[in-house]
């Protein structure tokens, strides 16, 4: 009998985490590992979009996300129902899925309360030994609360290891100006920010766009 992982991908099939997991999860079969995924989709059956048709071979537990679409484009508010929209990582001007730093802790709440019943299903019979979740998303909460026995493996892709990037350089430039990140935000709400001139010429760009 195999070992099981259970997989969890808040976003519908649309980037290089879907990859991932895709040639991931036939690496692992070949390792005596199966793989159950609870991920969003989007779409009709035979979309690369549509879960079911992407991971194709796969167990697949999904968010069905063509419901947000739908009421996002009636004007209503694609979080605020009972399977809400992905949030983020970038902010696009008239997108469905705002930005995470944009959602409200009500709306975050609503999400990852929704994603209690996907993960667990989708880590039981047999359970899983492991959860490996893509992202630094809602999926994670919502398993510590319904899984909190199974260890969690968190896979961080592109976008988050840029967001650690852009986050270690503020943090030197914060030192540069004897404070840290905390208080570099309190003084831009302040207005109180000294002004580009007196930061490193080479973190100016940083300074002035963030």
């Amino acid at each position: 009998m195999s070992r099981r992982v259970t997989m969890g991908l808040l976003f519908y099939p649309r980037g290089g985490s879907a990859q991932v997991i895709r040639y991931l999860a036939r690496g692992l079969e070949n390792t005596g590992w199966s793989t159950r995924l609870a991920c969003g989709s989007l779409g009709e059956p035979g979309e690369r979009t549509h879960a079911a048709s992407f991971f194709s071979g796969l167990d697949v537990t999904t968010a069905d996300y063509n419901g947000a679409l739908k009421v996002a484009g009636a004007g209503r508010d694609p979080m605020a129902i009972a399977v809400p929209m992905h949030p983020s990582y970038e902010d696009r001007t008239d997108a469905v899925d705002r930005l995470f730093a944009s959602v409200s802790p009500a709306l975050g709440e609503h999400l990852a309360c929704a994603w209690e019943p996907l993960i667990a299903a989708a880590a039981s019979e047999p359970e899983a030994e492991v959860l490996h979740l893509h992202h630094l998303t809602p999926i994670h909460e919502a398993a510590a609360r319904v899984l909190p026995g199974i260890p969690v493996v968190t896979h961080l892709h592109g976008t988050e290891l840029k967001m650690i990037d852009r986050a270690e350089k503020l943090r030197t430039l914060a030192l540069a100006l004897q404070t840290d990140l905390a208080g570099m935000a309190d003084a831009a709400e302040k207005g109180t920010l000294p002004p580009a001139t007196d930061v490193p010429e080479e973190s100016r760009e940083l300074y002035t766009t963030t």
